[in-house]
């Protein structure tokens, strides 16, 4: 099973999305997140979060069990970015999020309970997308289908976990760290490898109690400056230390890597050929700090198999 995750805030408010066409428009979450609206046989819409982080579709039990799912308690192993856990699957038919046709889909189950109110009834995943190539733009808040390849292969769609890895460069940091490119994050984290790499050559960390509303909490932030990933770089940027289940998923523990946020792919153009399996990371306009790209190195490419 693949990397889970089902972002979005409870109870955001959210603007009313639209598609048109294979351009869709998308709608932001009071938390951040972007949304799009899904039809399933007809029905709806119902808001799910956009999220690249995500190889499957995931859809929430109460939502699910409007179309037929019964609990069978046959598991399998899922990831998210902060635990395991063991989900359902549930095949759901008549799919539509604006594509050409609607998709039949292998979803995930989310347990929420009744009175739960969620900003969104699930998260839009990879295999939505099958073989298209496909363009999300954070700077206009779009979704576009059937787009021509990217002119850069700045990663790759992991063939081991179907979701984007590539790579960063930032100043004082010797060589690249492993990158999770995850709209599902509303912030980008760093693992303490990285930190520890990072540390004697200029770390400036904060700490600070008290994280969304958990008193006491001590959080690390580092400073990075010069950070680029594919085209984009952004000339400063405050982001987490936090040693997330996902890194040792992926096998990543002890090298350095970031899950990469909305806080540094906003204002971004993300390309994704998925039948090639490679993307690229874009600036709308112009980059903060130059025309560099950081690449993944082919022969690099994967995390650790399932």
């Amino acid at each position: 099973m693949s990397p889970l995750l089902l972002a979005a805030a409870l109870a955001a408010a959210m603007q009313e999305p639209t598609a048109t066409g294979e351009t869709i428009a998308l709608a932001r979450s009071q938390s951040g997140h972007f949304i799009i609206d899904v039809e399933i046989r007809g029905a709806g819409p119902f808001p799910f979060v956009l999220d690249t982080g995500a190889s499957h579709t995931a859809i929430t039990q109460t939502l699910a069990e409007q179309f037929g799912f019964r609990s069978s308690r046959d598991l399998d192993e899922a990831y998210s970015l902060t635990t395991r856990f063991e989900a359902e699957r549930f095949r759901l038919d008549e799919v539509d999020y604006g594509g050409p046709t609607p998709v039949d889909l292998t979803t995930v189950i989310i347990p929420a309970a009744p009175e739960e109110q969620l900003a969104a009834q699930g998260l839009l995943g990879a295999n939505a997308f099958g073989r298209q190539t496909v363009r999300l733009d954070l700077a206009a808040g779009v979704l576009e289908l059937s787009v021509p390849p990217p002119e850069h292969r700045d990663g790759v769609v992991s063939p081991e976990w179907d979701v984007l890895f590539g790579a960063a460069r930032m100043a004082q940091l010797r060589g690249p760290a492993r990158v999770l490119v995850d709209t599902g994050s509303v912030r980008t984290i760093v693992n303490s490898a990285f930190e520890r790499a990072y540390q004697p050559f200029g770390l400036q960390r904060r700490v600070v109690a008290g994280v969304e509303g958990r008193i006491g909490e001590d959080v690390r932030f580092v400073d990075l400056s010069r950070f680029r990933v594919g085209g984009m770089c952004r000339s400063r940027l405050s982001v987490l230390v936090a040693d997330l289940d996902i890194f040792e998923t992926f096998g990543w523990n002890e090298t350095p890597a970031m899950v990469v946020g909305l806080d540094f792919l906003e204002g971004t153009e993300i390309t994704v050929d998925y039948g090639a399996g490679v993307f690229s990371v874009d600036p709308v306009g112009r980059s903060q700090c130059g025309a560099e790209r950081a690449q993944l190195d082919p022969g690099n490419e994967g995390g650790r198999g399932r």
